[in-house]
């Protein structure tokens, strides 16, 4: 359909102009984003105690940096970049964690993840029970070992949380 009108009016859709672009609008995105939470990190959640260690801004700043180097170099390759096809099984990833982040709000971020990784793993990876058991059970832990106990984060607890805890 957007073929038709093309080639009938000379002009483009928007959504055709975007995805012409999307190479470069994604990477200048997620470092904007990473420049963001590089300043949340050390301004605002602080990144290092003298004598405590890591601070709560600690982990996203890293991250940010990470995520800052990435972005860059992605907008430098993306003139390489062939124009994205947009498949529905590569949407899966971004629904579940969109409906992971939601479904924080309910039941709190511990067990959304919980969930996510359980449904993920079962459903969409077709993975065993052994596998899916184990997998979950490292994930959290490190989730929970890392998030709340080192570095004193506490996830939100969601509605469930604020009702029955």
């Amino acid at each position: 359909m957007a073929e038709n009108t093309e080639k009938t009016t000379g002009k483009r859709g928007v959504f055709t102009v975007i995805s012409d672009h999307l190479p470069q609008i994604i990477p200048i995105c997620t470092s904007a984003i990473a420049i963001l939470w590089i300043v949340l990190g050390l301004k605002q959640y602080g990144f290092w105690d003298e004598f405590k260690g890591p601070k709560t801004g600690f982990f996203p700043t890293i991250i940010a940096i990470v995520m800052l180097a990435i972005s860059i170099f992605a907008l430098i390759t993306s003139g390489k970049a062939k124009k994205p096809e947009f498949e529905k099984e590569n949407w899966m990833a971004a629904l579940g964690m969109l409906a992971m982040v939601l479904m924080s709000y309910v039941i709190g971020m511990e067990l959304s993840i919980l969930a996510f990784m359980i449904l993920w793993l079962k459903v969409y990876e077709k993975c065993t029970w052994r596998t899916t058991i184990v997998a979950t059970v490292i994930v959290m832990a490190l989730v929970i070992g890392a998030f709340r106990f080192w570095l004193g984060i506490n996830f939100p607890l969601g509605l469930f949380g604020l009702i029955f805890g």
